[in-house]
């Protein structure tokens, strides 16, 4: 950031923004702004905010910042001032030449040296951008020579708008569409925001005219990302909590870790009001543990949980804390179509079983010692655990034969080991299932079948179907119908447990979980959720290895096997 001294314009951080006045000037002049204030929240007794210069009504910047390897200098108050060269690249094409321009910038306004002041303007952001008369999007620069090329290749007005925004977006690092404070920005605008790019200023709505027109590979990003970002602005089917935009953190990037999680506060619903404060002091790991609690108490769910993944990333993280970097390795873990199975995550309708005193979290955070302790119960313990292979499609285009020995392994050890227990489905009239295990087998295939992987999605059918039927009659399993692979219920245990692990337990049920199971870990059926979880104990206290799929328990399934079925009601300490 500047090394220069911050001009010496005081505000009430919890209440007031600088504004930056953006003098006119021609394009060869020296960027020149002139700070201000406005208040936008009113002093105890007042019933509106009044400005304390003419800077009321301004216009607020989302952009990225760029790297400060390449700095220009400005200047602001009359003093030399840093700034990134993707802002300056900015402020020259938003400066008019007889006019000033007021502007909220980020990088301008907020004292960027000391956390105190940053602490108290990141928690009032959204309303930065919501009482902004406009926002401007800056998507980056065009090149004069750029310009003057496109404008004699092209004749049609919407080629070159296309065209300049091809290069804008991908000559700009880091891009706009990547960065993490973009979505709450763009959602608390009160109108939908001007896109620049070069010389021009847009209407957000002309994107998905440039898209379709113009149909050129470098927008590809652009197919969705609008219309994302719209649904976002509309509120349709979204449901604002830190668990849904998980999958859009996984795909931002920022300087700063914790801003994955300060980024969204202004989006949150009222019930993380007082739960998550921005506090750039806090080491990330409080932040990443303090968000994941907040989530859980907030939404009375444990859908957050579904967003912590075992890959270890760069910071020293309990086993139920959600890493919101979301290293480079797991994005594609996270991204998969993670949302598309909440009722997994809806409050519980009923209790475990009659015996259960409560259908409703029963969680405590502990910040001092970084503990999730969870009240639940003892559902059994895992017998026998094994890996489930996958990608499949890579075992069939390279490796058919290996896949045909490797599942004829898995079924053997699945259908042939000697477990001491009862069959726990013979009450609810089915057998250990030999399609429940082909879905383990196959489990997520079809999510990533595009074009030529179709091909692979018959020959695994067709492979899993008649292995099956062989393994069927050499281990004379009977009462089952013809095998039935179905890719919402393998798509559902993919979410669930990652399709990584088939498991039984002690008491014989079959489940699926994630990977790196071993025996003796424990199934548990926390208070409030849908879902059982996989615990290791680590002396006195648990670690946190996923959800489960449990075949025959879920969706109430449970109290039908047994309705007086009895289990023992523990506090899981989780570290």
């Amino acid at each position: 950031m500047s090394s220069a001294a911050y001009p010496p314009v005081i505000i009430d951080p919890e209440r007031q923004i600088r504004t930056a006045c953006l003098l006119p000037g021609t394009p060869e002049e020296e960027i020149r702004c002139e700070l201000g204030v406005r208040s936008l929240k009113p002093l105890d007794g007042q019933t509106s905010p009044k400005a304390n210069s003419t800077s009321a009504e301004y216009e607020a910047l989302s952009y990225t910042w760029g790297s400060w390897q390449e700095t220009v200098t400005i200047k602001l108050n009359g003093r030399p001032f840093l700034v990134t060269q993707n802002l300056h690249r900015a402020l020259r094409r938003l400066r008019r030449l007889s006019s000033p321009r007021c502007l909220w910038v980020d990088q301008l306004c907020i004292d960027q040296h000391g956390n105190q002041e940053r602490n108290h303007q990141v928690r009032i952001m959204n309303e930065v951008f919501r009482m902004a008369a406009r926002v401007l999007v800056w998507l980056g620069e065009v090149p004069d020579e750029d310009l003057q090329n496109i404008r004699d290749l092209y004749e049609q007005e919407y080629l070159r708008e296309t065209k300049e925004l091809q290069i804008a977006s991908c000559t700009t690092e880091p891009s706009w569409w990547t960065r993490a404070w973009v979505v709450q920005e763009f959602a608390m605008a009160r109108e939908e925001p001007t896109v620049c790019f070069g010389t021009r200023e847009i209407q957000w709505a002309r994107l998905f005219t440039l898209n379709v027109s113009g149909g050129s590979r470098e927008l590809a990003m652009l197919d969705e990302l609008p219309r994302r970002f719209a649904r976002l602005r509309s509120g349709a089917n979204v449901k604002r909590n830190l668990a849904y935009f998980g999958s859009t953190l996984a795909h931002t990037d920022c300087s700063n870790p914790r801003d994955k999680v300060f980024s969204l506060l202004g989006l949150l619903p009222s019930t993380y009001n007082g739960l998550i404060k921005a506090d750039y002091d806090n080491a990330v790991e409080t932040v990443f543990a303090g968000a994941t609690s907040a989530a859980i108490l907030a939404d009375r769910s444990y859908e957050i949980l579904g967003l912590v993944r075992r890959s270890k990333g760069s910071f020293n993280l309990p086993s139920w804390v959600v890493d919101y970097s979301f290293p480079d390795e797991d994005r594609t873990n996270v991204s998969s179509n993670i949302f598309a199975f909440r009722g997994l995550f809806r409050p519980a309708p009923s209790p475990w079983c009659h015996s259960q005193s409560s259908s409703c979290p029963d969680a405590d955070y502990n910040a001092t010692n970084a503990t999730l302790s969870i009240r639940g119960l003892h559902f059994d313990t895992i017998r026998l655990s094994i890996p489930v292979i996958e990608p499949l499609y890579d075992a069939f285009q390279y490796q058919a034969p290996f896949y045909r020995r490797a599942v004829e392994a898995v079924y053997s050890k699945a259908f042939v080991s000697p477990l001491d227990h009862s069959d726990p489905y013979a009450s609810s009239n089915s057998t250990r299932s030999v399609s429940y295990l082909t879905n383990a087998l196959t489990s997520g295939i079809q999510l990533f079948m595009r074009g030529g992987w179709r091909i692979a999605s018959d020959l695994a059918m067709f492979l899993l179907n008649s292995w099956t039927d062989k393994m069927r009659a050499k281990y004379g399993i009977t009462g089952e119908s013809s095998t039935k692979w179905s890719t919402g219920t393998s798509a559902y245990h993919r979410f669930v447990a990652g399709g990584q692990a088939f498991f039984v337990t002690t008491r014989g049920f079959l489940g699926l979980g994630p990977a790196g199971l071993k025996d003796d870990d424990v199934i548990v059926l926390p208070y409030g959720s849908n879902a059982p979880v996989a615990l290791r104990q680590e002396g006195l206290d648990w670690r946190f290895l996923g959800f489960t799929h449990v075949r025959g328990i879920m969706e109430d399934e449970l109290r039908k096997i047994n309705p007086e079925i009895k289990f023992h009601e523990q506090t899981y300490v989780l570290v």
